[in-house]
């Protein structure tokens, strides 16, 4: 693992416990990377495609186009006739994994209401 996060109530703490996390990992031979940053929680941070705040994650405007784009592309594949029902089901269960860490049930419904259903 090279990168972590964590959020505490505010720069005290967060010094605090980040130097209790410095002493255990180098008590397992570790090395804790010198190049640290201790910011204000009140944005979030985006990581790995996501917003995460302290209470939620949330899909980053990146990862929300390429959900449907990736959407658009595979049932355009379908309705070309180049996958068959079952490759696409596999194609739509993939790309919804991706969204499944955050919070965006809803941005789901959203998107998948607008777009007219397939007829085979």
């Amino acid at each position: 693992m090279d990168d972590m996060i964590w959020f505490c109530d505010d720069k005290r703490a967060a010094r605090a416990s980040l130097k209790q996390v410095v002493a255990r990992i180098g008590a397992e031979g570790l090395i804790v990377k010198p190049q640290r940053q201790i910011q204000p929680r009140r944005g979030g941070v985006s990581w790995c495609g996501f917003r995460i705040q302290p209470h939620r994650i949330l899909l980053s405007r990146r990862k929300k186009r390429a959900y449907k784009a990736h959407l658009k592309h595979w049932q355009s594949q379908w309705l070309a006739g180049r996958i068959d029902a079952l490759a696409l089901q596999q194609a739509v269960d993939a790309i919804h994994a991706l969204t499944l860490p955050a919070q965006s049930l809803g941005f789901r419904q959203y998107v998948l209401a607008r777009i007219p259903p397939l007829e085979a």
